[in-house]
């Protein structure tokens, strides 16, 4: 139930019909928004099942589903200036737009200079 109430407070009035109004298994889609941490309005869409029994939060703080369009105070470049200064320029995003926390294969240059692929969002 406390679920519920907090999730009340992100429910966009972009919905036509009131939160109250779904059940907690609901897969309506709705448009759910939030204040991030560093002030911007996030704005994103998940079903109410996705939120209440999956805790599903916002996919630009997340990250979720290697979102490229993550907030920027979540981004590799602002958490861990030091690994995005070991960015490869192979890799498609930019560390401002990748997520801090992500299991993605990217690609790493070491201070000698070779490349190489690894997970879990950091070199070894």
């Amino acid at each position: 139930m406390e679920r519920r109430k907090i999730l009340e407070t992100e429910w966009s009035s972009k919905n036509e019909k009131s939160f109250s109004k779904y059940t907690n298994g609901s897969h309506f889609k709705a448009v759910w928004k939030h204040y991030c941490g560093c002030g911007e309005k996030h704005e994103w869409e998940a079903s109410v099942k996705d939120r209440i029994l999956k805790c599903y939060n916002c996919s630009r703080c997340s990250g979720a589903g290697h979102n490229t369009n993550i907030c920027p105070c979540k981004s590799l470049e602002k958490l861990r200036p030091d690994l995005a200064k070991e960015w490869h320029p192979k890799n498609k995003d930019l560390p401002i737009n990748f997520p801090c926390y992500s299991d993605k294969k990217v690609w790493w240059k070491c201070l000698k200079k070779i490349a190489t692929a690894l997970t879990n969002g950091k070199p070894k």
